[in-house]
């Protein structure tokens, strides 16, 4: 039986294929996961500034209807309605380079290299994460990260820091499927509870809005109208979704005027953009099952679970750009 020999820097998988095969649709992968990642946090801070909008404008329209005063220097501060602080968007940070880290560390295996070779830089971190999560210290600094989603980032920075040769990428993929599979449900079902509070927080925005230019159009007459425009544009510059997101279904009535038997629930998703970012993270999942299965033996399905993530990875960055500009 032919056997394959290769230098003494490469591995084997499973059969005798070279790593090698399978370096460019890795490089795509791990590209993407960078992508999706910049896209995911470019999300949270764009909900965080909607939340502190909202705080700002209750506090204005106090000022103005009740008379208190504003300071306009003051900064956001977290009060009880906050579903996304700082130290939150930090916590989520983390899940987010721990995914990161671990598609580094297969890009690393595809390229001939171990875990020593990898940037000392990304070797402090997954240690800074890998410890973090391990002493329980993801949970502790913010409760809604449930105990199994901390112990998945553990073990995915875990195995980007095992000094020794990983034996192939189909194992080093297969043993952090569940794992991968629970961080990114974790975050897909968040992101659309975060699209939900986003969309609360500009309805309340829009009626203080609302409620001045009802209180000038009283005093003022028709020069109400010069606020209203300006009004308008601002929520349109506050819209986390874009023009692109679809408006959530009224809650209270139907086509038919008749009382909707059904409000909005968070696990349809009604927000098109979220449901992009939400499918390029499916597509992580996705590509990471293609490896766990042999790569070495169908490479088509490998390179086309990575094309779909690649493309879905752009959806994403569009969004991005959509909502900080």
């Amino acid at each position: 039986m032919k056997k394959c020999f290769f230098v003494a820097a490469a591995f084997t998988l499973s059969g005798c294929a070279p790593l090698s095969q399978l370096h460019d649709p890795i490089w795509e992968f791990d590209q993407a996961v960078h992508s999706i990642t910049t896209s995911q946090m470019a999300y949270y801070n764009g909900a965080h500034t909607v939340e502190c909008e909202r705080q700002f404008y209750a506090n204005a329209f106090d000022t103005v209807l009740k008379a208190k005063n504003i300071d306009l220097r003051e900064k956001c501060v977290v009060d009880d309605r906050f579903y996304l602080t700082s130290r939150q968007i930090e916590a989520r940070r983390k899940l987010f380079e721990a995914i990161t880290l671990y598609v580094d560390k297969l890009q690393a295996v595809a390229s001939g290299e171990d875990a020593q070779n990898l940037d000392s830089s990304l070797q402090a971190q997954a240690t800074g994460i890998n410890g973090v999560a391990s002493s329980a210290g993801l949970s502790k600094d913010d409760v809604s990260i449930a105990s199994y989603v901390e112990t998945a980032v553990a073990e995915l920075t875990k195995m980007a820091l095992e000094q020794k040769k990983i034996k192939g990428i189909k194992e080093a993929a297969k043993s952090q499927k569940d794992n991968l599979a629970t961080v990114v449900e974790a975050l897909k079902k968040e992101n659309l509870m975060i699209a939900y509070g986003v969309n609360g927080d500009i309805g309340e925005i829009r009626s203080k809005l609302a409620g001045i230019a009802s209180a000038i159009r009283d005093q003022q007459g028709p020069a109400v109208f010069t606020y209203l425009v300006s009004a308008r544009g601002y929520l349109r510059s506050i819209n986390l979704s874009s023009s692109a997101m679809t408006i959530l279904p009224d809650d209270t009535i139907t086509d038919s005027r008749q009382p909707s038997p059904d409000k909005p629930s968070p696990d349809v998703n009604q927000f098109s953009a979220v449901l992009q970012l939400n499918k390029a993270l499916d597509g992580i999942v996705a590509a990471n099952n293609a490896l766990a299965e042999e790569p070495e033996k169908n490479k088509t399905n490998l390179v086309s679970a990575v094309n779909n993530l690649v493309a879905l990875s752009k959806d994403a960055a569009a969004f991005q750009k959509a909502i900080t500009q």
